[in-house]
C-alpha cells in the first residue's frame, strides 16, 4: 500500500472511530432536548389582549396551549372539563373561575396536585395555586384619586353591574373607601345586563360624575354620545379608544391585560418546573387619559401588540 492509500485509509479510520465515539455518547448521555408542556386554559370570553400575552409566553417557553371556551359560566362544566384535561395528561392548567368558591371546594376534594393558575377572581384552596390579577382595590382607590382631584363637589354615580364578579366589588369597595375619607359619597346603582337606560336617565343630569367599575358597561355608555360632565372607569377595550381619544371619557385606571396573559403561562411553567410553591403575582394598575394614552408606559397597555 503506497503513502497516500495509507494517507486515505487512516483519514477515514479517523472519521470512523470519531462516529462510533458520537452514537456511544448520544448513547449514555440523557435526553437534554428541551419538553414540550402541555397547558389547558379554560377562560370564557377571553380578552383579545391576555391571549396575545398568552401565545408570546407559549411562543417563549415552548408550551401547547390548548384554549378551552365552551362552557358558558357553568361551573359545574368547568369543573367537569378540568378534570377531563388532567385525565388526558395535561401538565398545568390556566383558568378564570366560573364561580371561585365552587372551584376551589372541588379542587381541593379532588386532590389536584398539578399546577393551577388563575386570573380574574382568586381561587383560595392551596399554595399550589398561583393567582395572576390586578389589586382590584387600589384601582378603585387611583380612580377616586383622580376623581376628587378634578371634581371634588359634584355628585358621583358607580355603576356595576347586578350580577357582577368579585374583582369589580374589590374596585367598588376600594372607591367607595377613598370617597369616605375624603368625606364625600357616592351613589350606587347595579345595572340589570344593559347600561342604555341608566344612561338615558343619567344624560339628563349633566352635571353628575358617572363610574363604571366593569369595562363591560362602558361601550353602552359611551353609545350615542351622552352627555355626562364626565365618565370615569376601570379597565379598557378597543371599542371606547375614540371616547377616550376624544376626552369624553376623562381617566380609566387600567392594567396590562397582556401581562396577565403572558405572566399566567409563565407562572404555570415554572410551576411544572419546580416543586415549590410559587407565588402570587400582582400587577400594576395606572391611570390613562385622552392625553397620556400615546405615552409609555400607557401605551403599552391599551396597544399591547406593539410589544
Amino acid at each position: 500500500m503506497g503513502r497516500i492509500e495509507k494517507t486515505v485509509a487512516a483519514v477515514i479510520g479517523i472519521i470512523l472511530l470519531t462516529l462510533i465515539a458520537i452514537l456511544i455518547l448520544q448513547s449514555v448521555s440523557p435526553d437534554t432536548s428541551e419538553s414540550i408542556h402541555s397547558v389547558s386554559v379554560l377562560v370564557n370570553d377571553l380578552n383579545e389582549y391576555t391571549r396575545l400575552g398568552m401565545d408570546k409566553a407559549a411562543l417563549d417557553y415552548n408550551l401547547d396551549v390548548h384554549y378551552i371556551s365552551d362552557f358558558g359560566h357553568d361551573p359545574v362544566q368547568q369543573m367537569n372539563l378540568i378534570q377531563r384535561e388532567i385525565t388526558n395528561g395535561v401538565s398545568a392548567i390556566v383558568l378564570e373561575p366560573a364561580d371561585a368558591v365552587y372551584i376551589a371546594e372541588k379542587l381541593e376534594d379532588a386532590h389536584v396536585s398539578l399546577p393551577i393558575v388563575t386570573i380574574g377572581d382568586p381561587v383560595i384552596a392551596d399554595a399550589k395555586i398561583t393567582h395572576v390579577s390586578p389589586d382590584n382595590a387600589a384601582l378603585g382607590r387611583m380612580l377616586a384619586a383622580r376623581i376628587l382631584a378634578e371634581a371634588a363637589s359634584t355628585p358621583y354615580t358607580i355603576l356595576i353591574e347586578a350580577d357582577s364578579d368579585p374583582h369589580v366589588l374589590e374596585r367598588c369597595a376600594g372607591m367607595l373607601a377613598a370617597f369616605a375619607e375624603a368625606g364625600k359619597t357616592a351613589e350606587c346603582r347595579f345595572v340589570e345586563n344593559e347600561a342604555s337606560s341608566v344612561a338615558m336617565q343619567l344624560a339628563r343630569r349633566p352635571q353628575s360624575v358617572v363610574v363604571t367599575l366593569d369595562e363591560a358597561l362602558l361601550p353602552a355608555l359611551c353609545e350615542g354620545g351622552r352627555s355626562y360632565d364626565r365618565l370615569y372607569a376601570v379597565g379598557y377595550t378597543g371599542e371606547i379608544r375614540t371616547y377616550l381619544e376624544s376626552g369624553y371619557i376623562r381617566a380609566l385606571a387600567v392594567y396590562s391585560t397582556f401581562d396577565e396573559g403572558y405572566l399566567s403561562l409563565k407562572a404555570a411553567e415554572t410551576a411544572i418546573q419546580s416543586t415549590a410553591p410559587q407565588p402570587d403575582i400582582t400587577l400594576n394598575g395606572l391611570l390613562v387619559d385622552g392625553e397620556s394614552m400615546y405615552a409609555l408606559p400607557q401605551e403599552l397597555i391599551l396597544f399591547p401588540i406593539a410589544k
